[in-house]
């Protein structure tokens, strides 16, 4: 029998017990995930993004800052930034992040080399990636780049370049590795190079070269839509937990939405983040990339984001043929084992 001092702890307790079980049912989600210790929310959230900071990942910034992460649960995300040579999804799926972002080809690729990363939110759903072409070079359309030198970035944008060059029957004179630096270009020495209409294009005309100057020819346009950035995790993770995947991407979409609601508080950020990460770059050619992204993303599904962060089968499809008219080894590919979005509940 319990002595009259011990039933008197015991009824202590349990009071407490009783009231701590009260405070906690009325927190917020993320707050009663990190006292009870479910769903991973109180460790921290790693996502990896495919480079450095810039108005392409506006939306990962955007939901840190304004704390859209925390508010759908997520107290502890970190963002991590890529440097040249960086494997994102490689480093996924050696377990060094949660989340990263990649090209949805190169998500693909990954596959086929026997990892096994998952889409869980196709924000970009239309190509960027173009040929720019000097200007005053012949060069009107693309079967015009026959015979001409040609820069490209290889790697896993190699796929996207080898459909361009297959589907307008062209034959470079030479394809030298395309540098950050667009040299070849500005000099004169390269007649045209791959290049992200967000980005290396805008680049170029910061350098001093005109519009007038340039010939566009844009994958998209020609039917060649490889889709750019998604958010990716592993199968394992994603089947583990599932609410943090849906939080994730919520997140994100919100800061989608903010960011291109708010173009200068977001331009502001994006500064902050870049030089304390020492990349030089300015407001007017972020201005651009947050602009185009803004295209990119809303392409076909509309300025809605309850409609933002799919991935048509299309989409995947046209990828998926790409690379098997290339040699690659489609036969294990499947849209449903690589797509894999978690309602939000």
């Amino acid at each position: 029998m319990l002595c009259a001092t011990h039933r008197g702890w015991i009824h202590s307790i349990v009071g407490c017990m009783a009231c701590i079980a009260i405070v906690t049912l009325g927190m917020p989600p993320d707050a009663r995930a990190r006292t009870q210790g479910g769903a991973g929310a109180q460790d921290p959230v790693r996502v990896l993004m495919q480079w450095s900071p810039q108005a392409q990942f506006a939306g990962f910034i955007m939901a840190y800052e304004k704390g859209f992460f925390r508010a759908a649960g997520l107290p502890a995300v970190k963002i991590l930034w890529s440097k040249l040579g960086d494997k994102p999804i490689n480093r996924l799926c050696a377990g060094e992040v949660e989340f990263a972002t990649a090209w949805l080809a190169t998500g693909i690729l990954r596959r086929i080399e026997g990892l096994d990363p998952v889409n869980i939110g196709q924000y970009m759903q239309k190509s960027a990636t173009m040929m720019v072409a000097r200007a005053g070079r012949g060069i009107a359309k693309p079967e015009d780049l026959t015979g001409k030198v040609l820069l490209s970035w290889g790697g896993d944008f190699d796929s996207e370049f080898k459909m361009f060059l297959a589907a307008f029957h062209i034959k470079p004179k030479a394809v030298f590795p395309l540098s950050n630096s667009l040299a070849p270009m500005l000099q004169g020495a390269a007649d045209a190079s791959q290049a992200m209409y967000y980005n290396e294009y805008y680049s170029l005309l910061e350098r001093g070269m005109r519009k007038a100057d340039l010939v566009e020819f844009h994958y998209a346009d020609a039917g060649l839509n490889f889709v750019g950035d998604g958010l990716f995790t592993t199968s394992r993770y994603r089947d583990e937990h599932p609410d943090i995947c849906a939080a994730m991407n919520a997140a994100v979409i919100k800061g989608w939405a903010y960011a291109f609601a708010y173009e200068e508080e977001t331009l502001d950020a994006v500064l902050r983040y870049a030089k304390a990460n020492a990349i030089v770059t300015n407001k007017r050619h972020q201005r651009w990339m947050l602009r185009v992204v803004k295209d990119l993303i809303t392409h076909r599904v509309g300025p809605d984001p309850a409609y933002w962060g799919q991935l048509h089968r299309e989409d995947y499809d046209f990828i998926v043929d790409a690379l098997k008219s290339q040699g690659h080894d489609v036969s294990k590919l499947s849209y449903e084992t690589l797509y894999r979005p978690v309602p939000v509940k």
